[in-house]
């Protein structure tokens, strides 16, 4: 679900009521099984709106964000917390490539590291249990 007007990201308010709206708008014609927002300001928007509908948290879809807030929720949600500094490397180190690369049309890939941000609710070192699968 994309939104057609732009908000101010910095709009912690605004980040929350877009991510009701799309799922208002958009929930009685597409039911996904996952969701991955933006951040976690649109995920908690995200579950206003499931809530709003009255639907129940077993149907709900899988709901990932970035950049986790600190502020205790009363749902939680997975949540990866990006690095910016290696994301700004990275991002530096392609236009370098690209500006002094001979051929800068072909497609640059690289991969960025993310940490998956552990709830209260998890068990102890779950990640590490070999027989769970992820």
């Amino acid at each position: 679900w994309r939104p057609k007007k732009s908000v101010d990201t910095f709009n912690v308010e605004q980040l929350i009521e877009l991510g009701k709206e799309l799922t208002l708008a958009h929930w009685q014609k597409s039911q996904p099984s996952a969701l991955v927002t933006v951040n976690s300001f649109i995920a908690r928007g995200v579950i206003a709106g499931l809530e709003k509908l009255n639907i129940s948290p077993e149907q709900w879809p899988a709901i990932v964000s970035f950049d986790d807030d600190a502020k205790p929720q009363p749902r939680f949600f997975t949540a990866m917390q990006l690095d910016w500094r290696e994301v700004g490397n990275i991002a530096a180190n392609l236009l370098w490539a690209r500006a002094f690369a001979s051929s800068s049309d072909l497609p640059m890939h690289c991969k960025i590291s993310m940490n998956l941000q552990q709830r209260l609710t998890s068990q102890l070192r779950w990640g590490h249990d070999s027989s769970r699968v992820a």
